[in-house]
């Protein structure tokens, strides 16, 4: 039966319905049935193929159209992503869309480590594959990003093509993958990251589905690439903002600083004090602030603290005249400008002025009353008006009682007990100069002892060392003032003679010493000198032996004779004769013990006087 038009008709019919292939193959087969004749079934047969052919391309066109609409629908979706990490899960959630799998995941390189790991998700549900990383060439998308073509696995486990890690096949184990697909993230010939996207089922993809998932990742690239160029333009612009924002705010505080200090400097041309500066610093940087001297001791604080202030941690600047540390200035401010380092610094340089200009003040004030003083206490001047005129503009007040102190501090310190005693006395109202290379001080009192006792304590008071001084009182006028000055003076040399550095003391006080070297010039001591140990004296010079250093030794010994012998380097037997020979010099009596203290008092004067005599 020849191939009629209505069976033409009919297969038409079907292909417009759009039947689907096995509704059609069985309508082909079905007449193919009724046809009768070899000729007319191959017909039937070519017409069967065209047909079936042409389904499958209406098939294939639209399943091509539909992903072409998916596709963008997906570059639309995409582009409005301009967030890196919200752009990522828009990939990976499309990725599912398209191709239906149950898991979507992004991996990226990473360069320093050279590897990639997974960086987007949608879908997985381990914490072991959300962390995993990938060497290249491991796994699936390990060979994509080596290769930088797409791949896919029908089943991943059971892919020998693919070079499996027991870490990497664990954790996919764990999320249930089987069928994956992957395509790269390209940028020009650079691999990026993978595209990855599969099924917990064994699932074959077809090169049409690969190919419009390589498509997708290509779409995603751009995307990507996009957003980074658009993420890295934000960023500048935001630095750029920062940097504007940065100048503004230094030049705000360079205009702060400029206006803080033009404040200060007007005060420091002024010569306002120390204490009154720092609290015109503390009131533009509410907190504490002090001056302390080089040697940690506070010269001068100011507080301006409110109760509820937060203050910051100390901060501090030198203050430097060239190369010398005149002190440190310490600031804790509750500033919130960030200026306090920069006002800090810069009121340490006015503060370094105002000190320079103190001290030349000082200074000129120290010279002219170190004239005065050495005049007066030189007896070089009368005590006249106009010696008591020009010892009232010292602040030297002769007509009532005063205290004289000579001081002699550690020769290490000699410079800070300088500026010392100036301030203290600026403090107590007192006098001070230098006389003889002593620092001589006069001050109103009646009790030399209670006043000398001070003067120490004020001196060792931050770390200072302590100063040996000879005090004396009932100063009144300028021979009073002069008679005490001797005194004090006898005083502070007996004390060194003594070896009593940084003591203090009157002649009264230093017992039979101070009574018999106090009056070193009478005939009565000289007389009991020579009479005690005029003898000693005359057979050494005479005969050239060393009694007087036996007889020394033998007294400091307490007696002791293999002491005296050790002290003096010689044989006991030598010693023996020595003694006699003192016997015969001496009398035998003088070991006893009035003749043996007497002797022992002598020679003890002695050598305080030659002492004496040298610190004169």
């Amino acid at each position: 039966m020849p191939v009629s038009s209505a069976t033409e008709a009919l297969i038409l019919a079907l292909l417009v319905e759009d039947a689907s292939e096995s509704e059609l193959r069985r309508a082909l087969a079905s007449l193919r049935s009724e046809t009768a004749g070899e000729d007319e079934r191959s017909r039937v047969d070519q017409l069967g193929r065209y047909a079936i052919e042409l389904h499958q391309a209406r098939v294939e066109d639209r399943r091509r159209a539909v992903g072409l609409t998916a596709l963008s629908d997906t570059a639309t979706d995409l582009a409005a992503h301009l967030e890196i990490d919200e752009l990522l899960e828009a990939i990976c959630r499309r990725a599912r869309l398209l191709l239906g799998t149950d898991v979507a995941y992004v991996t990226l390189r990473d360069a320093d480590a050279g590897d990639t790991y997974v960086h987007a998700t949608d879908g997985i549900v381990s914490e072991g594959f959300r962390t995993m990383r990938l060497p290249i060439g491991t796994g699936l998308g390990g060979l994509v990003a080596q290769t930088g073509q797409p791949e896919s696995t029908a089943d991943y486990a059971s892919d020998g093509r693919l070079h499996h890690s027991q870490d990497v096949d664990q954790r996919v184990a764990t999320e249930g993958l089987s069928g994956i697909v992957a395509a790269p993230l390209k940028r020009g010939n650079e691999i990026f990251g993978v595209l990855m996207s599969g099924s917990r089922e064994v699932r074959q993809f077809e090169p049409s589905e690969v190919a419009l998932f390589a498509s997708l990742a290509s779409h995603a690239a751009v995307a990507l690439h996009n957003a980074r160029l658009i993420q890295r333009s934000r960023d500048t612009l935001a630095d750029l903002a920062r940097a504007h924002e940065a100048l503004q705010d230094h030049a705000q505080r360079v205009e702060r600083v400029r206006a803080i200090h033009e404040q200060l400097a007007d005060l420091a041309l002024q010569g306002v004090g120390v204490g009154e500066f720092l609290e015109a610093v503390a009131a533009h940087l509410p907190g504490e602030i002090e001056l302390r001297a080089a040697s940690g001791e506070s010269l001068e604080a100011q507080n301006a603290v409110a109760g509820d202030q937060e203050l910051e941690s100390w901060i501090e600047a030198p203050v430097l005249a060239g190369r010398d540390e005149l002190g440190v200035l310490r600031l804790r401010s509750a500033d919130r400008e960030g200026v306090a380092e920069e006002v800090l610094q810069r009121a340490a340089g006015l503060v370094a002025s105002l000190l320079l200009s103190r001290q030349a003040h000082s200074e000129a004030q120290h010279r002219y009353r170190s004239m005065l003083l050495e005049e007066l206490l030189a007896e070089r001047g009368a005590a006249g008006t106009e010696l008591r005129r020009r010892a009232v503009r010292a602040g030297i007040a002769l007509d009532i009682d005063q205290v004289v102190l000579v001081l002699a501090p550690d020769a290490s310190a000699e410079r800070w007990a300088w500026l010392q005693a100036t301030r203290l006395a600026e403090q107590r109202q007192a006098v001070v100069g230098t006389v003889a290379g002593r620092i001589v001080v006069i001050e109103a009192g009646l009790d030399a002892g209670a006043t000398a006792s001070a003067w120490s304590e004020l001196l060792q008071a931050g770390g200072g060392s302590p100063a040996t001084i000879g005090a004396a009182a009932g100063a009144i006028g300028a021979e009073g003032v002069r008679a005490s000055h001797r005194d004090a003076a006898r005083a502070l040399h007996i004390l060194l003679a003594l070896n009593r550095h940084g003591s203090w003391a009157t002649v009264s006080q230093l017992g039979i010493f101070g009574q018999m070297l106090a009056r070193a010039d009478d005939g009565d001591l000289r007389a009991f000198l020579t009479r005690t140990l005029g003898p000693v004296k005359a057979h050494d010079a005479g005969r050239g032996t060393d009694l007087w250093r036996t007889l020394e030794g033998f007294l400091v010994e307490s007696g002791h004779l293999a002491n005296t012998a050790r002290r003096l380097g010689i044989h006991v037997n030598t010693l023996y004769q020595r003694l006699e020979r003192l016997d015969e010099v001496l009398g035998v009596g003088w070991r006893e013990s009035d003749r043996r203290l007497e002797l022992h008092l002598a020679i003890r004067l002695v050598a305080l006087e030659k002492q004496l005599d040298h610190g004169r």
